[in-house]
């Protein structure tokens, strides 16, 4: 039998990034200096703007190479 990973239904990602947006929008240095923009792409976008599949096993994400040695960002996200 296969092994079954983690599965992601549009409300399954919506919960997860509105969880993500709190855990950020809290700190209050992250909010104020650093800019998060969110490129989508791969299963998030079939899914969430296509809808052409139901699930994706991971959303991708693309990190500012301004920000990618930021620990504190980087253990929030």
């Amino acid at each position: 039998m296969a092994e079954q990973g983690l599965v992601l239904d549009k409300a399954k990602m919506n919960r997860g990034l509105e969880a993500l947006d709190k855990a950020l929008g809290e700190d209050e240095m992250i909010y104020a200096f650093s800019l998060i923009m969110m490129v989508s792409s791969g299963g998030f976008l079939a899914v969430s703007y296509f809808q052409n599949r139901l699930t994706t096993e991971d959303i991708d994400v693309i990190i500012d190479p301004e920000h990618a040695s930021d620990k504190g960002l980087l253990d929030k996200m």
